[in-house]
């Protein structure tokens, strides 16, 4: 039975269309019932707490094959993949190895100029990145899917801090959220097409913002 699924925080397309039994999230992605939410999100792993995701009703299919033979069936899942690229002060990326550790197992992750990518369950919220030859040994703790939209405010704090640009982690952290995107403006004033920083997140900044931090 079709159904609306209110999307909690760490909630992304993926994830949403697996818990209901769909192997591909565009099934429900493209849906005409989710445009409006496809055309104000545009990142199927993007959302925010509170989006309204229509779910569909799943369609049967059905295939006719002889009995006595045997036969072989092929689901049409695309792979959720993860990437990720470390940076210390100086915006140098980390080397490698790295490994990603998912309910205490680690895999070694794939390397392709400076960004560490691989594929992951639907299921994982949580995780960890391990670079266990850098000295001091460096562990990058993770929440997956958990990156609010870039039109809110969350999603550019989220940014900004990751960025190294330290937005504080609350609403009421006014002064330090301006701060840190007056920091962000004067390192990017021509791209952004300001004469001095602001302090205010707009639409130009918002764009910059999102096109260094790559999501």
């Amino acid at each position: 039975m079709a159904k609306t699924h209110v999307a909690e925080q760490c909630d992304h397309l993926p994830g949403i269309a697996a818990t209901h039994g769909f192997s591909d999230f565009r099934t429900i992605w493209d849906h005409p019932e989710n445009a409006e939410l496809k055309k104000t999100r545009k990142n199927p792993n993007i959302l925010l707490k509170g989006d309204r995701v229509f779910v569909p009703d799943r369609e049967l299919r059905q295939e006719a094959r002889p009995t006595d033979a045997r036969h072989r069936f092929v689901v049409s899942r695309e792979p959720l993949h993860l990437r990720v690229k470390v940076l210390d002060l100086m915006e140098t990326p980390q080397p490698p190895p790295c490994f990603l550790v998912v309910d205490l197992i680690p895999d070694l992750m794939g390397h392709n100029d400076g960004v560490f990518q691989a594929s992951i369950a639907t299921t994982v919220k949580t995780a960890e990145l391990q670079f266990p030859e850098a000295r001091p040994r460096l562990a990058v703790p993770l929440a997956v899917g958990c990156l609010d939209p870039i039109d809110t405010t969350s999603g550019q704090r989220e940014r900004l801090n990751n960025l190294g640009y330290f937005a504080g982690f609350a609403e009421q952290s006014v002064d330090q959220f301006v701060w840190a995107v007056e920091e962000f403006q004067a390192d990017h004033l021509k791209e952004i097409g300001l004469a001095r920083p602001t302090g205010v997140c707009d639409a130009r900044t918002q764009r910059v913002l999102q096109r260094v931090y790559g999501a």
